[in-house]
């Protein structure tokens, strides 16, 4: 492999675009590739890449909206502004490939890219494209998808490469270390509840009704996200002693969260495919409850294939999710037979993969 090979990288809006992006800009550094990543001046991505020790270079956005809004009317121009800027990038920095994870940051970048005859390879973490890499995926040379390729029938599949969903570094954490940090005792199983970086207000809301008949028999790990935080923690003061010691309430955990899946028996969970692949590397039983769109398409496939229960967010009561908790936290076997399923959906190596077809078409 030649030295020096340049790549950009764009993505952002959502941890969920970022962080597998990010995960494949480890692995090209390691392969002596110079990165640039193009994102927003708001978005996350401009906290994260920084982490990286990443160049970052930033453009006007406009988001792509499928609805209603009088900013339809002014994102239009934000998104040619955006393109002007990334050919001016594009054009100082001469990458031989784009890559794009897509989501309102990318497209700019690969528009950019196309006019400039740039290969570009994009990434799609969800089972259903991404308003983003739709309209990119005419641009594109290859795209890249986390789930297996059959399930992408209406999709071109000479530009098709089941790659698997790329993840950050995921430190397996000592489960005697996590367990004290936690203060978990060791005849309860674990409930680990999240929704995502900014929490799920819905299962949070659904969580409190049960939470007195839950902490009688389980020890809980809840990640409320921001929103919803002082609330709980307001909750947990107010529970009998007996049940406060087995709450264990955080607004967010960072790369804690890791710990707290391993030591989890039982994950309720939205359904975005970057927390969901997370969760599957462990191979931790899970109870999932989507948001209508590409969420659900995404827990309905891992329903379907008995990798993870499913509950739609329209039909959550605190009387079915309390039943789905008790039925799997006392069947062993069961839990067992969906956390072989669902781990058999990771493929570790995904980040290291999407490098090798990037590399692949900067030398063609």
């Amino acid at each position: 492999m030649k030295k020096g090979i340049k790549v950009i990288i764009t993505g952002g809006g959502t941890a969920g675009h970022v962080m597998p992006a990010l995960a494949v800009a480890e692995v090209l550094k390691k392969q002596n590739c110079e990165i640039l990543y193009i994102g927003s001046k708001k978005g996350i991505e401009a906290k994260l890449v920084l982490k990286y020790n990443l160049p970052f270079k930033t453009i006007i956005c406009g988001k792509l909206r499928r609805y209603w809004s009088l900013r339809n009317f002014i994102d239009p121009v934000k998104i040619i502004l955006g393109i002007i800027q990334s050919l001016w990038y594009i054009a100082r920095f001469q990458p031989k490939v784009v890559f794009s994870k897509g989501g309102y940051v990318g497209f700019p970048v690969v528009v950019a890219s196309w006019i400039l005859r740039k290969p570009i390879i994009i990434h799609e973490s969800d089972l259903t494209l991404g308003l983003a890499n739709r309209l990119s995926l005419p641009l594109a040379k290859r795209l890249a998808v986390s789930f297996p390729v059959e399930n992408y029938p209406h999709l071109p599949a000479k530009k098709i490469i089941y790659t698997g969903n790329p993840l950050r570094k995921i430190f397996l954490p000592n489960i005697s270390e996590s367990k004290i940090y936690f203060q978990l005792k060791e005849n309860l199983p674990v409930l680990l509840i999240m929704g995502g970086s900014q929490g799920a207000h819905r299962i949070n809301q659904t969580i409190q009704s049960v939470l007195p008949e839950l902490l009688s028999h389980v020890q809980i790990i809840h990640i409320t996200g921001p929103y919803d935080f002082k609330c709980f923690k307001s909750i947990k003061e107010e529970l009998p002693s007996l049940l406060k010691v087995n709450y264990h309430v955080y607004d967010f955990l960072a790369d804690k969260i890791f710990s707290a899946m391993a030591v989890a028996d039982l994950i309720i969970n939205r359904a975005g495919a970057n927390s969901l692949f997370e969760t599957a590397f462990f191979g931790k039983p899970l109870i999932l409850i989507p948001l209508p769109g590409h969420q659900e398409k995404n827990a309905e496939f891992f329903a379907q294939h008995k990798a993870a229960y499913m509950i739609k967010n329209n039909e959550l009561t605190p009387q079915i999710l309390l039943k789905n908790i008790n039925h799997l936290l006392e069947n062993s076997k069961e839990r067992k037979i969906l956390s072989k399923n669902l781990h058999s959906f990771v493929i570790p190596e995904a980040a290291e993969i999407i490098s090798q077809e990037i590399i692949k078409l900067a030398l063609k």
